[in-house]
């Protein structure tokens, strides 16, 4: 009987996973308007892919300001602009927990997660959010 290594029980793990784990979904009828809008500002469009790239199954993602500061080599006030840009457009809302916000992108424009997830918004916490 041959004994197996905790590397090999992993890389076996994740070699049967499937190729799509890290995919989201972006819509088709909607990605032209993204084009178009964030052409004209790619510093939002480096925000919104943050969102998008480290967002749950339910198009969340929380953090403040300062993580995007800090990721993405921006200043406060581009930050804020940005994100007061992405909101304008339609590109994400945001809600308000504590000193930090809750980013959920558009689901019209991009899904992480099965369809019928698409009206929830679910955190493994208890959270209270504000509007």
């Amino acid at each position: 009987m041959r004994v197996t290594s905790k590397q090999e029980e992993e890389d076996s793990r994740a070699n049967r996973q499937s190729p799509f784990a890290r995919f989201y979904q972006v819509n088709k009828d909607k990605s032209e308007y993204l084009r178009s809008c964030l052409q004209e500002n790619p510093k939002a469009l480096q925000i919104l892919f943050f969102i998008f790239d480290n967002m749950d199954n339910y198009n969340a993602l929380i953090c403040s300001y300062k993580v995007f500061q800090e990721q993405l080599g921006l200043s406060q006030a581009t930050v804020a602009r940005c994100v007061k840009y992405l909101k304008e457009h339609g590109f994400i809302y945001v809600y308000k927990t504590g000193m930090s916000n809750v980013y959920v992108a558009n689901k019209s424009l991009v899904w992480n997660s099965w369809g019928n997830n698409a009206k929830y918004c679910k955190f493994p916490a208890n959270i209270m959010l504000s509007a």
